[in-house]
């Protein structure tokens, strides 16, 4: 379960950073950053395929896509894009209606 674990959350963390590199592309990065969003996606899909051996898919992708919008709401903020307060209000929503599907 230990490597379960694991694989959630590098999962989370390789959409995050995936991410992260399309909103630098999206305000003039450099190609490098294309290299990052490949590679991002890769890990992700690996750690993926190995949570669907261990888990059902429901579980997994509800698991991975609520620890991902965390990181990527605190990436957001920190990068100041914040969110009002009706859109964080929003955001509590929908993490409680994934984690009222997914467990």
């Amino acid at each position: 379960m230990h490597s379960a674990v694991a694989y959630i959350v590098l999962a989370a963390l390789a959409y995050a950073g995936a991410t992260l590199g399309i909103k630098t592309l999206a305000v003039g990065g450099s190609t490098i950053a294309v290299g990052f969003i490949a590679a991002a996606f890769l890990v992700a899909t690996l750690a993926e395929v190995q949570l669907l051996r261990q888990a059902p898919l429901a579980m997994v992708y509800m698991i991975v896509l609520s620890i991902e919008t965390c990181i990527v709401l605190v990436c957001a903020m920190m990068l100041g894009e914040g969110l009002s307060p009706r859109q964080m209000a929003g955001a509590a929503c929908v993490l409680c209606g994934i984690a009222l599907v997914g467990f």
